[in-house]
């Protein structure tokens, strides 16, 4: 069963626009425990920067997003934002002998980095609500190797959509004389 991911800009390419907009009403109407991010007024298509698209044969299977909210800081994007995945694709648990091909990340992070570059974003981020703490750092060892920049994590919990849900955050600086500047202090998602 192999995956095969489109990456576009949204409305630049009507037909993958059009599956979005249908695979997002299907999640919303569907049971899946995150259903609510999903509705209208909480999927932002518009502020996308980039959408992914994975498909087995013709069937769509995956969604993720690189988003920059108007709440960020300039020049900082998330990378797997809405990420869904079809049941069928869903790793059954986290441990520590988890696939590469289980890693969504892996493969569509690194598809998301030449749009960020394209809209001068210096700083690309992933987050995670609840205990997430040890995922993130194997996943920021992870995607250091796979992209060959150095992905760190925050030590504390951040509030990234600016509604209290504090989430864990793994980040790299894609310019690297904006990261020489901030990376010590963490003071890079103060206001994200």
């Amino acid at each position: 069963m192999v995956v095969q991911y489109k990456t576009f800009i949204p409305y630049e390419d009507k037909k993958l626009t059009l599956k979005t907009v249908n695979l997002i009403n299907q999640i919303y109407l569907s049971d899946d425990p995150l259903h609510k991010n999903y509705s209208e007024s909480r999927f932002d298509l518009d502020n996308q920067l980039a959408v992914t698209l994975g498909f087995i044969e013709e069937e769509p299977v995956y969604l993720s997003t690189l988003y920059q909210r108007n709440n960020y800081l300039p020049g900082i994007a998330r990378t797997m934002n809405r990420v869904w995945k079809h049941p069928k694709l869903r790793a059954p648990s986290f441990g520590k002998y988890i696939k590469n091909s289980d890693i969504t990340s892996l493969a569509v992070v690194p598809m998301h980095i030449p749009y960020a570059i394209q809209n001068n974003i210096d700083t690309i981020f992933i987050s995670i609500e609840g205990k997430a703490h040890r995922y993130m750092n194997f996943l920021s060892r992870k995607l250091t190797e796979k992209t060959g920049t150095n992905w760190h994590i925050v030590l504390e919990q951040i509030d990234v959509t600016g509604t209290k849900s504090m989430q864990h955050v793994i980040y790299c600086n894609l310019n690297p004389s904006f990261f020489s500047q901030s990376c010590k202090k963490q003071e890079l998602f103060s206001v994200v």
